[in-house]
């Protein structure tokens, strides 16, 4: 099987010879398995990796809101989305974002499964007091703004988890379109 060309990783050529499985059919049911992640596209043609996540933030997650990615021994709650308060100090640890539940809106409630972007562009929260240009490299700062990027500057640290793709000026968190580059990295 050849992988098309342009394509993200994983995403085959319509010729090769195999058959989707159930969820991916168009008119199907979607259905999910904890932990499982999908590439998908947006209206305007953007990738980005969506993986199945149980929230266990202890609220509502409104689409856009930044979480850890954190894993434990239940598969009842595996993985599953964490606040982004006291994260381990000096640990590379992985970042999503709300995307929404099986219908892909509104928000994801507490103890609940649903999607959250991993890698690639979406809608994210961006808090900018400190303005987050086009361009700029984002991360996540607890003490600054929970469950929102800020601006990380123009040259990439071991804190970087993305690149805004637009500027967020005002001193809110707003939707803001971002790449995430889906490596972990220090939430300082």
């Amino acid at each position: 099987m050849k992988a098309s060309a342009g394509k993200p990783p994983g995403h085959l050529h319509p010729s090769a010879s195999w058959r989707l499985p159930l969820f991916e059919l168009p008119g199907a049911r979607e259905t999910a398995t904890p932990g499982m992640e999908k590439w998908d596209s947006d209206s305007s043609g953007r990738f980005y990796k969506k993986r199945w996540m149980y929230n266990g933030t202890g609220a509502a997650a409104p689409v856009g809101t930044v979480v850890r990615v954190n894993h434990d021994g239940d598969e009842e709650t595996n993985p599953r989305a964490a606040t982004t308060a006291s994260p381990p100090a000096n640990v590379y640890v992985e970042t999503a974002v709300a995307w929404g539940p099986a219908t892909g809106s509104g928000s994801i409630p507490d103890a609940t499964w649903g999607w959250w972007v991993v890698q690639g562009y979406v809608e994210a929260l961006c808090e900018g007091t400190t303005d987050v240009d086009k361009d700029d490299y984002i991360k996540v700062v607890t003490a600054t703004s929970e469950g929102a990027f800020i601006e990380d500057g123009t040259a990439r640290t071991i804190n970087s988890v993305g690149i805004a793709c637009a500027a967020q000026a005002p001193a809110a968190e707003v939707l803001t379109l971002v790449y995430l580059f889906g490596e972990r990295a220090i939430n300082a």
